[in-house]
């Protein structure tokens, strides 16, 4: 999966500039540690591409 992030959002999510991360293949554990795990899990359990709604 890739993600694109305007240079505001990056710095917002990631903490880092978008100067630091340019064109950087960055992993999602180094980014988001444990937390990454329950997105690949997330990710993973999903059966398509389309938003539950709640």
């Amino acid at each position: 999966m890739q993600v694109r992030l305007s240079p505001a959002v990056a710095r917002a999510v990631l903490g880092v500039s978008p100067a630091e991360l340019d064109g950087a293949v960055v992993a999602l554990d180094d980014l988001w540690g444990r937390e990454a795990s329950r997105i690949r899990e997330q990710l993973g359990d999903a059966s398509s591409w389309r938003i539950a709604s709640r």
